[in-house]
């Protein structure tokens, strides 16, 4: 759906996608309008738009579309062109055929435009609500999540065998399943906040070995997403939390791009700056006016 209203013409009686105007009512899209920056249209709804919009009581006309990301077109469509690609490589045809398959249309359609980097921040107000709500059993994974910005997949592999309270360090292993050769888990020591050594320590007790954090992934992100509805955080996703986590080392611990990839687990810079680090110019504008006078930079020009 995306692809045909983003890229392709609107095809003659289908069902039109729907929008949220600037008067914030959602109406149907006429088959004239762009969706780049026309006026009065914001954009085609995304599933989480969805989301939010229902809880907010905002009816929906029953033949509106709520189309996946930009970047779920683009992954899938990737994906079809390189199964066609394996398939006539693995059976020798491209030497005979390659001229028909790239003539292909799925091979040589525009893909849409990519998304921009999400760049949701959560303050202290909002996240104090969205904790107290959370069920007891549930607090502490998004909590730790919170102060270390560990993926999902690397917070739940976690065993107490590899936690070193005296180090400060947790030794991250690939799970099971992350011995693929495309995975985003990275083997590394991860270096422990103050509050994170201390909540792992509360949890453990007598416990020597075994599983910390005791879910699946989607039950983590149930327990985050039923506690920010609650508060009405609709927008707010649990992988927003790690974006969160990661700025913060960066705003409040003085912890440089380099030091904080310990953390993250990115291969390079470039990803952990376009996607993750979100700095609030408020928190440096503080920081400025916090320095003494007298240590503050003589710039050339300036007035003393």
């Amino acid at each position: 759906m995306r692809y045909i209203v983003q890229v392709a013409p609107f095809p003659k009686e289908s069902a039109t996608p729907s929008v949220v105007g600037t008067d914030g009512k959602v109406r149907q899209l006429n088959s004239h309008e762009k969706l780049a920056d026309d006026e009065g249209i914001s954009k085609v709804l995304t599933k989480q738009q969805k989301h939010s919009l229902k809880k907010k009581g905002v009816g929906c006309a029953p033949e509106q579309v709520f189309p996946v990301t930009s970047q779920t077109v683009r992954h899938e469509l990737m994906l079809v062109r390189r199964s066609l690609k394996f398939y006539f490589e693995a059976r020798s045809l491209t030497q005979n055929h390659s001229g028909w398959l790239s003539g292909q249309y799925v091979m040589r359609m525009e893909l849409p435009s990519a998304a921009e980097a999400r760049t949701r921040r959560m303050g202290d107000e909002e996240l104090n609500k969205i904790i107290a709500e959370l069920p007891v059993d549930g607090r502490d994974v998004i909590v730790f999540a919170l102060l270390q910005g560990l993926r999902r997949s690397e917070i739940i592999s976690l065993r107490w065998e590899d936690f070193s309270p005296e180090r400060a360090i947790i030794r991250l292993n690939n799970p099971g399943y992350a011995k693929r050769s495309k995975t985003k888990v990275v083997e590394r020591d991860v270096p422990l906040l103050p509050g994170a050594v201390k909540l792992l320590l509360d949890m453990q007790g007598a416990k020597k070995e075994g599983i910390i954090f005791d879910f699946c992934p989607g039950s983590v992100s149930q327990i985050w997403r039923r506690a920010a509805d609650k508060v009405g955080a609709f927008d707010a996703r649990l992988h927003d939390v790690r974006r969160e986590a990661l700025s913060r080392l960066v705003e409040q611990w003085g912890v440089s791009l380099s030091e904080t990839i310990l953390l993250s687990g990115h291969k390079d810079i470039a990803t952990l700056q376009k996607h993750y680090i979100r700095l609030e110019p408020t928190v440096l504008a503080a920081k400025f006016a916090s320095r003494p006078a007298s240590q503050q930079p003589k710039i050339p020009g300036s007035l003393e």
